[in-house]
């Protein structure tokens, strides 16, 4: 495990894992009819075939493909920027 090395962008600061989530959420009501801030998300269902993480870095915003290693953690792959 100590083989490991956490994804960089070629900037050299460490990549974030980016992955969309959709979640459901309940409020209360309150006693004069207006939503509460207060929220439980409630996880939704999706399909795990469409469950894709990219890795962004927080510094200069490039983005790259995740790809896994033969431990199936997750390790940098191709740069999807734009620019």
């Amino acid at each position: 495990m100590g083989d490991y090395k956490k994804p960089r962008c070629d900037c050299k600061t460490f990549l974030k894992a980016l992955r969309s989530e959709y979640w459901r959420v309940t409020r209360t009501i309150s006693n004069t009819g207006e939503l509460s801030d207060k929220i439980i998300k409630i996880n939704t269902s999706f399909d795990d075939s469409d469950y894709k993480i990219k890795l962004i870095c927080p510094k200069c915003g490039r983005t790259y493909e995740a790809d896994y290693d033969a431990k199936d953690r997750i390790i940098r792959g191709e740069n999807s920027s734009l620019y």
